[in-house]
């Protein structure tokens, strides 16, 4: 298990919220940049920077190699941009600075980098896990070893029985195949940081951790120890029919965080509002009344190597490595006042459907441990159109997220919630904002593990030739 959790953009370039409160993706300087990165004029030509100067306000200045200032330096990018813009990281000497590619210079501070590091209240960190099901394994292994098509997750009878021939090839049988390709990611704490009283209550699991040798301002790892586990949060991604592009829902602990304030509709179509919660007893909050809740305390970046991340966990700037406070600032998946999907045009009546679904099901578990897990909400897109990373409300264009269209989860997307302080301008967030690059439904522009995942066997026909 990791103890750190790095938001990446469609592009696979690191997330960081600017100064203005705006979302860009950042393309890291490269070492073959060898400190003389290039960028275009204002007329358009190829310049080497040769030094950067900060100014008293924290802007930069720009100069070639004659001294001559470039003004408005334009990025030159290696990646696609998408619907998140791209900003370049410039270095020269031990100057940093980041421009766009409209020729307008970016502000970041570092502590809005993603490469967060989350601790709960009783002083455990949160460590994730990532896991595919037996058919996401055999469709990759066909896919890459070009058995199959591979240009879109199963979605079809066809495409299921092609993937469980691969398998029988192996003399492997696939048990529950109709799940077609599922991929989970988890969040869990240390089951002795919660009180005993309470520890029925989570699913557990053993597993290896990190041993830190630790400072106030820096972890690093040391070794590994086994530990008992317990779940606080799970994100459930599989494809469905006619929905190569997956539906995306997430579940949480319902002892997790406070829900800030939210209306729903009763049996009787009465509008009802449930006032945000309080108190100081959840696993991520100590105290509700905290107006600097969702800011990170700390984060795997090396804050001399901005956007390098490590294993290493580091204090952000005025912190220690120590909890923060938390909050659900869109619980059920859905921004307050707006229209969710083109089916629920209020949040009420969408969050009804999430609160409903939850009631239905926690009444068939009364004495299991599920019973306190909640979906939090589900998305997708229309007709399994390629989403282009937009959520339901101003644009309504079949590839935005429908569904809960403004979904997160408080133990993994803590610090990209929509409306997160200090930015309230903050862009409305989907899961699809970040995974959907290229607007495709190709497996590798969705999932962020799928292209570096290998094969069950390196050379499948090879290992099959030996059986």
């Amino acid at each position: 298990m990791s103890s750190h959790l790095v938001k990446n953009g469609p592009e696979r370039l690191p997330l960081v919220k600017a100064t203005d409160g705006k979302m860009y993706e950042v393309e890291p300087a490269t070492t073959t940049d060898k400190g003389k990165p290039q960028v275009s004029d204002a007329a358009g030509n190829q310049v080497v920077i040769d030094r950067i100067e900060t100014n008293s306000n924290g802007t930069h200045r720009f100069y070639d190699k004659t001294g001559k200032e470039i003004t408005h330096p334009k990025a030159i990018l290696t990646h696609r941009q998408n619907r998140i813009p791209i900003a370049k990281e410039l270095i020269a000497g031990n100057t940093h600075a980041f421009v766009d590619t409209a020729g307008n210079e970016v502000g970041f501070e570092l502590d809005q980098a993603t490469g967060d590091v989350l601790m709960s209240q009783t002083g455990s960190l949160v460590y994730y896990l990532t896991m595919v099901n037996d058919v996401y394994a055999w469709f990759l292994t066909a896919a890459k070893s070009k058995a199959i098509s591979g240009q879109h997750f199963p979605v079809t009878a066809a495409d299921k029985d092609s993937i469980c021939a691969m398998a029988r090839l192996y003399n492997q049988t696939l048990p529950d195949s109709n799940a077609l390709a599922i991929e989970i990611k988890s969040s869990w704490v240390e089951a002795s940081s919660i009180p005993p009283a309470n520890l029925n209550n989570y699913i557990t699991v053993n597993a290896a951790i990190p041993v830190y040798k630790k400072t106030a301002s820096y972890w690093v790892p040391d070794s590994t120890r086994q530990a008992k586990m317990a779940l606080v949060g799970i994100h459930v991604v599989g494809s469905v029919a006619h929905h190569p592009e997956m539906v995306w829902a997430t579940f949480e602990h319902a002892g997790n965080a406070p829900n800030a304030a939210y209306t729903y509709l009763d049996s009787n179509k009465n509008l009802k509002t449930v006032p945000a919660d309080n108190g100081a007893n959840w696993l991520f909050s100590n105290n509700t009344a905290d107006t600097a809740f969702n800011r990170s305390h700390m984060t795997a970046y090396n804050p001399n190597l901005p956007f390098k991340i490590t294993d290493t966990i580091y204090a952000q700037p005025n912190h220690t490595i120590s909890p923060s406070n938390t909050n659900r600032t869109t619980p059920w998946g859905s921004v307050a006042d707006s229209a969710t999907n083109q089916q629920d045009l209020s949040s009420a009546a969408s969050n009804s459907e999430i609160i409903s679904f939850d009631n239905n099901i926690q009444s068939f578990l009364p004495r299991d441990k599920r019973n306190n897990y909640l979906l939090i909400g589900a998305t997708w897109t229309f007709g399994g159109t390629p989403p282009n990373g937009g959520s339901y409300g101003s644009d309504t264009t079949h590839g935005v997220a429908i569904g809960t269209s403004a979904l997160a989860n408080t133990t993994m997307e803590t610090y990209f919630q929509n409306n997160n302080p200090p930015a309230h301008t903050f862009t409305q967030t989907t899961c699809f904002l970040c995974h959907s690059n290229n607007n495709s439904n190709l497996p590798g522009d969705l999932s962020h593990i799928y292209t570096a995942t290998q094969r069950l066997f390196p050379d499948p026909m090879k290992s099959r030739a030996t059986h």
